[in-house]
């Protein structure tokens, strides 16, 4: 499963965004759910699409059905910060994006920021059973005139045994693959832009994504 973290910046509270989002637009959205510090519902559209066919003679046909997107997010306040959390982003995501800055007008922006991985290594340190086991490093120095990319996978730790070739050298972390106990394993790939990738086994719970919300961005 693959989802995607942004912060939001909000001129509103958190239960006006409910009610301008969704107890207003409440035929838009199914499975709402929400308390104080979470909302998550899936958005529904519905999309005509006309298309045009040849058949063997030559004739034109113009051909329209119907279809259905649907897309499932959910909305995290955490220390009067804001984060939107979409669920299998994909090329029709822009159309929830859409209907998000049409309802909220100039409320809501999101951030571009990337996420440091170095930093998150160091607080990941807290969690049991803690291991990287791929990571890629990019902007590695080669020369005077060109850097490379490298992507480790290790069996105990891609960051030390990185380091332990290198040395103490510069490099830019874009990607790390790790796992960690809490009931049982989770594992999860991490990438700087947000995008994150859980394994089929991997809890997918309000917990575990606020948990990594807070490792990411606090």
């Amino acid at each position: 499963m693959k989802f995607h973290i942004f912060e939001c910046n909000l001129k509103i509270t958190f239960d006006q965004l409910i009610t301008f989002l969704i107890k207003e637009n409440i035929d838009k959205f199914l499975n709402v759910k929400f308390d104080q510090n979470t909302l998550s519902a899936t958005f529904y559209k519905e999309m005509k699409h006309a298309e045009k066919t040849i058949d063997k003679d030559g004739k034109e046909t113009l051909v329209s059905f119907d279809y259905y997107l649907y897309q499932d997010f959910s909305f995290h306040t955490i220390n009067n910060r804001f984060f939107l959390v979409i669920n299998e982003p994909n090329k029709y995501t822009k159309y929830f994006i859409e209907f998000i800055s049409s309802c909220l007008k100039m409320k809501v922006s999101f951030k571009t920021k990337q996420i440091n991985l170095k930093n998150f290594l160091v607080k990941a340190k807290e969690l049991h059973q803690f291991q990287v086991f791929k990571a890629r490093f990019n902007e590695l120095p080669l020369s005077k005139n060109s850097k490379g990319s490298l992507d480790i996978s290790s069996t105990v730790n891609a960051i030390l045994d990185f380091e332990s070739v290198f040395g103490d050298i510069y490099y830019d972390l874009s990607k790390i693959k790790f796992s960690y106990f809490d009931e049982f394993v989770h594992t999860i790939e991490l990438s700087k832009n947000g995008l994150i990738v859980l394994s089929k086994n991997t809890d997918v719970r309000i917990k575990t994504v606020s948990r990594l919300i807070t490792m990411l961005f606090f």
